[in-house]
């Protein structure tokens, strides 16, 4: 039900956001393509849970519960309900980490793009072993165009990485391709 507070949240800012820029701006067409922005952002925010699934993930996780709690004919303990609510926690945990991965990889593909001369990149992501989350290494395979300066691409995707994610350089691997002319090779 956190969903349902943030999503209340969210409404809340856009329609302050909405109600400011209007003071702010003087009657005309600006105020009316404001309006419809601020419209389309509100429908943004009530379309997001449906868009990410998180209203079919509470609907999934309580299903599984059903299920375990209304076996038929069965008697549960509370050692049973709880080994059964500790399986679910293990599986969801595992569902979060990997769209986490998933998620900061492709955050880091799109950033790693942006560094001139790239023209394709692969990201592989380690994370650490104590289960806290944290990023042990990146390891990026990039296929750059010929002539490209690969010490300054190296440099500016550090500067991303730690900009955006501080990951140090020391945790950045990289291996580099220097794509010819017409070269269909994936990497």
């Amino acid at each position: 039900m956190d969903f349902i507070t943030d999503l209340m949240r969210q409404i809340s800012v856009i329609a302050v956001l909405a109600a400011f820029l209007e003071l702010l701006l003087p009657n005309g067409e600006m105020q009316k393509f404001i309006r419809f922005f601020m419209g389309l952002l509100i429908l943004v925010v009530f379309l997001n849970p449906l868009i990410k699934g998180q209203l079919f993930d509470v609907e999934i996780a309580s299903a599984e519960m059903a299920d375990v709690m209304d076996a038929p004919g069965a008697q549960l303990s509370t050692e049973e309900i709880l080994k059964a609510g500790e399986e679910m926690d293990t599986n969801l945990l595992g569902k979060a980490k990997a769209e986490l991965e998933e998620d900061i990889s492709l955050q880091i593909l799109a950033l790693v793009r942006l560094a001139p001369g790239v023209e394709r990149a692969a990201v592989k992501l380690l994370f650490a072993e104590d289960g806290s989350g944290n990023i042990a290494e990146v390891r990026l395979t990039l296929m750059v165009a010929p002539g490209t300066d690969t010490i300054r691409v190296e440099e500016e995707i550090n500067d991303l990485l730690e900009a955006f994610y501080h990951i140090p350089q020391e945790k950045i691997t990289y291996v580099m391709k220097e794509a010819a002319a017409n070269d269909g090779n994936e990497l």
